[in-house]
């Protein structure tokens, strides 16, 4: 509580002095810490040459083209060279970044004479101007040399970051965004090569990365890697800090199953489970975690061994198993039950996979784990789905039902019989029921199934099991602070799942009902506790309480409160941008953008966009996020002013960025431009206008008078007949 407090108190000073529109420029460069801060001041006096080179960097400012930005450049560094020492207004004004978008655009074009540029600018030009380049501009400029599809120019140019500036090395981030974007073998090799000879510690994040773009890249070169070469990727990967993870399997398997090789992806799955284990007894003793054992490969999706025939049929409906049972009488019922289950579950076929599991249950096969897992995991990613919930539950209550507990004190199940439920089903459906939406249905249901584990002997000091008995009590009580005393009791246990569960709670109880407004100090401090544990704080933390401070802001309606909610989400803002063992990615910075603007902040909106942009850490929601935002507060200059600096950045807009200009510039009564927008300049942007253009359109022009709402119909039917046709006739009437 004390640490909260007191870096809230040193942000409130840091606020108090500096300029609102500056104020969250200069905590995102405390935050990355990539430049120091620095205290500007205007020279009392000014030389010719100071000026001469002050105008030769507005005219390289001002360069439209990539030609006039290689000419303005020459003659700005020959005179900068000679001009050396002598000060520059350019230096003083704290305007540093101000050749970013110059750079931007010779990344987008990715030529090499535009990469020397780029690198000559840093490397050369940047020093002479006394200009120290920040990390931000880096990633800036990866970035846009991504987006431009140069991904090898953007590999070639991380490795030179440390070469252009000696105080900077490559971080993470930046790693990621060129592996992301990787299409060829030997950039990526050379990509998680240098991970770790810089000794990087991955992220969770990293390890999903890298095994879904190598699953890309076998599908991109139609080629599926041996099985040597994934295993010795997966080795080092669990060498770097890779332990189970549900994502990662899924993407594994994928590698092979995607090209029909089923008995290979069974086998990678092996070894996979086969170097955790080795990994495992190495280190074992090392972790005080009690939840070490809670992921096992039960979780995994079904693996059909020895299906040689696999990749010739694929079986998706019960149909389909009944075909295949009659024409190949050598393939085993169970083995086909499960390859049928895997495919459909695969292609989205709920429906199907329900039948199909039935069938099997009916048929004699009894319904494993290694069955059962994969179908549960379908049936609980929807969490506002209870019919699939109900489904979930009654299956695996038939599980339990046919298998006998084990003995107590018993570790192992007995020879010859089936386990019954595992870990792995209790824990993902509890996890997936203390995330439903109707709490009340179901607080008895995981109740009953804690009691459960705890009878068929299985283990109870897991992350999981310690985050609903916290919830479960949070539910009961409705206060944190009657709840401590359960929460102190399984705090040892929890991991950052865990942690994130009960702060999702946390957030649903506080927020809901009558019930005052939390400050944001109560919430911190459970992060705090994760700190002291050594626990990981992610985005997805700050993104839970922000989350939960836009949805109610939308629907108090008391000043006080409406306040309150703005105070915390400042605050918030502030911890983000102080808390240097954080990097806002693109997705919290638009739930942060978003909360303000649900709640009326449009200046903070407007500000933090600007940071975004700079920074080149957004994307097409932020546009959108910014666009709404200017539209419901009836500002159109900034909205125009926002898509004219994105249209000189070369920045494109997408067919839904369109449609939310679109609603816009309805909302501002602008229906001749919008109209122009949708029949003219989306296509000549490169897209058409589909259904959702033509919907907006239509739905603010019935808050026109009858005759103008006439014309716009008249418009929409006359350019785009086929759209026309397509909407329901509701849209069309008056």
């Amino acid at each position: 509580m004390n640490v909260v407090t007191r870096a809230i108190r040193q942000s409130a000073v840091v606020r108090g002095l500096l300029r609102p529109e500056a104020r969250h420029l200069v905590l995102s460069s405390v935050a990355s810490a990539s430049t120091p801060c620095r205290a500007y001041a205007t020279p009392s006096t000014t030389t010719p040459a100071s000026n001469r080179l002050d105008q030769l960097v507005q005219a390289l400012k001002s360069s439209e083209d990539v030609s006039s930005i290689h000419h303005s450049y020459t003659i700005l560094a020959a005179e900068a060279r000679k001009a050396n020492g002598v000060p520059s207004t350019l230096t003083s004004s704290g305007d540093q970044d101000s050749i970013l978008p110059v750079l931007q655009s010779l990344a987008e074009s990715g030529k090499p004479d535009d990469i020397r540029v780029i690198e000559q600018i840093i490397s050369d030009l940047y020093p002479l101007l006394n200009i120290a380049p920040s990390k931000n501009l880096y990633t800036s400029i990866l970035q846009f040399l991504v987006d431009g599809g140069h991904v090898r120019q953007a590999h070639n140019f991380l490795l030179k970051i440390p070469d252009l500036s000696a105080q900077i090395t490559p971080d993470l981030d930046q790693v990621h965004i060129v592996l992301d974007s990787c299409n060829d073998l030997p950039t990526f090799n050379s990509l998680v090569g240098y991970m770790r000879s810089m000794k990087m510690v991955p992220t969770s994040q990293t390890f999903s990365t890298i095994f879904h773009v190598r699953s890309r890249l076998a599908k991109l070169q139609k080629e599926t890697p041996s099985i040597k070469e994934i295993s010795a990727l997966i080795s080092g990967c669990v060498r770097q800090g890779l332990t189970y993870d549900p994502a990662v399997v899924d993407m594994i398997y994928d590698i092979f199953a995607a090209s029909g090789r089923y008995s290979q992806a069974s086998a990678i799955l092996d070894i996979y489970q086969s170097i955790l284990n080795s990994q495992k007894s190495k280190t074992d003793g090392d972790s005080s975690n009690g939840d070490k054992d809670e992921r096992t490969f039960a979780e995994l999706p079904i693996q059909p061994r020895h299906i040689p025939e696999a990749q010739e049929y694929f079986p998706m409906t019960y149909a389909d198993v009944q075909t295949m049972l009659t024409q190949q009488s050598c393939r085993s019922p169970k083995a086909t039950y499960s390859l049928a289950l895997t495919n459909s579950l695969t292609s989205g076929r709920i429906e199907d996979a329900i039948q199909i599991y039935a069938e099997a249950i009916k048929a004699g096969i009894k319904p494993l784990e290694s069955l059962l897992s994969p179908f549960l995991k379908v049936l609980t990613r929807d969490s506002s789905s209870e019919e699939y919930f109900d489904k979930a539950i009654a299956t695996t209550r038939q599980l339990a039902d046919t298998v006998v507990p084990i003995p107590s004190g018993s570790s192992q199940p007995l020879p010859g019989r089936p386990y019954g439920p595992g870990l792995s089903i209790y824990h993902g459906l509890i996890r997936a029921l203390c995330d439903a939406p109707n709490t009340d249905s179901y607080t008895t249901i995981i109740n009953e199934l804690l009691d459960e584990m705890k009878v068929r002997g299985l283990p109870t000091n897991t992350s999981s099991h310690a985050s609903a008995k916290v919830i479960l009590d949070l539910r009961r009580t409705r206060d944190f602070v009657k709840t401590e005393d359960v929460y102190h009791q399984y705090r040892p246990l929890l991991n950052e799942y865990g942690y994130l569960a009960i702060l999702k709670e946390y957030c649903r109880i506080a927020f809901s009902g009558d019930l005052e407004v939390p400050i944001v100090t109560e919430f911190f401090s459970i992060v705090q506790d994760m700190r002291l544990a050594k626990v990981p704080i992610t985005n997805a933390v700050y993104n839970t309480f922000l989350h939960a401070v836009g949805v109610t802001g939308t629907r108090i309606k008391h000043t006080g409160q409406l306040k309150r909610l703005i105070d915390s989400t400042r605050r918030v803002h502030d911890f983000l941008t102080l808390d240097a063992s954080i990097t806002p990615d693109a997705t919290l910075w638009n739930q942060l953008m978003n909360t303000y603007q649900r709640l009326g902040c449009f200046a903070e909106a407007c500000r933090l966009w600007e940071v975004m942009y700079l920074t080149g850490r957004f994307d097409q929601i932020s546009i959108n996020i910014m666009l709404d935002a200017c539209g419901f507060m009836g500002n159109l200059r900034v909205a125009r002013s926002m898509l004219t600096k994105l249209e000189k950045a070369r920045i494109n807009l997408d067919l839904r960025n369109w449609n939310t200009w679109v609603e816009c510039l309805c909302r501002t009564g602008r229906f001749e431009e919008a109209i122009d927008v949708v029949l003219v300049k989306i296509r000549q942007n490169g897209y058409e206008p589909d259904l959702q253009s033509v919907r907006v359109l239509l739905k603010f022009a019935r808050k026109l008078p009858m005759q103008g709402a006439n014309v716009v119909r008249a418009r929409v039917e006359e350019g785009l007949p086929n759209l026309w046709r397509r909407l329901p006739q509701e849209l069309k009437n008056p």
